[in-house]
Parts: structure tokens; sequence; C-alpha cells
């Protein structure tokens, strides 16, 4: 992600794409911006409810027959523990 944000400063005519919690939270640059999509502009709220539209959803996949710890890590992802998890770390979950 840090590669996209440093080409997006060195050039004036570049379009990057990033996750919005590293653009605003992390990089912490004032020459990067991310855009309104059909009038709605991204935030966390935004983001999480789905009326922003340039989104990515992150998904958690386990082999059949896998080690038990990979079902376990992603029954805990998907709980309101590890949603809880997720948010503290920046990211926004379906609301």
């Amino acid at each position: 992600m840090g590669g996209t944000i440093d080409r997006v400063e060195q050039d004036l005519a570049a379009i990057g794409y990033s996750i919005l919690y590293y653009e605003r939270e992390m990089a912490g640059t004032p020459l990067t911006r991310s855009p309104a999509i059909d009038g709605v502009l991204p935030t966390p709220a935004t983001v999480a409810s789905g009326e922003y539209p340039l989104i990515y959803t992150g998904y958690a996949v386990t082999r059949k027959g896998g080690p038990a710890w990979a079902d376990d890590l992603a029954a805990w992802i998907a709980s309101p523990e590890g949603q809880s998890v997720v948010e503290e770390c920046g990211y926004q979950t379906a609301k």
C-alpha cells in the first residue's frame, strides 16, 4: 500500500487504490485524497453501510478437512469479539 501512496504523491496525474484507513490514518500524507462517487464521500460510516460503492470485501476461507485451528480462527473472526478487533484495527465491518 505504501508504494501506491508514494507513486500518487510523486505523479500529479496518478490514480491509486488503497484501503481507506491506510490512506487516512497510516500514510499520513496531505497529498492524497479519496474521491466522492456519485456524491458520496468515503467515510467509515458510508463504507460500512455500503453507501460508498467502491469497497473491498475480505473473506476468510478454509479448506475442507484442513487443520481445526484454521476453522477456529475463521469462526473467531466472524464472532462479535473478532469483528470488534477488526474495527479496532481500522477496518469496517458490514452493518
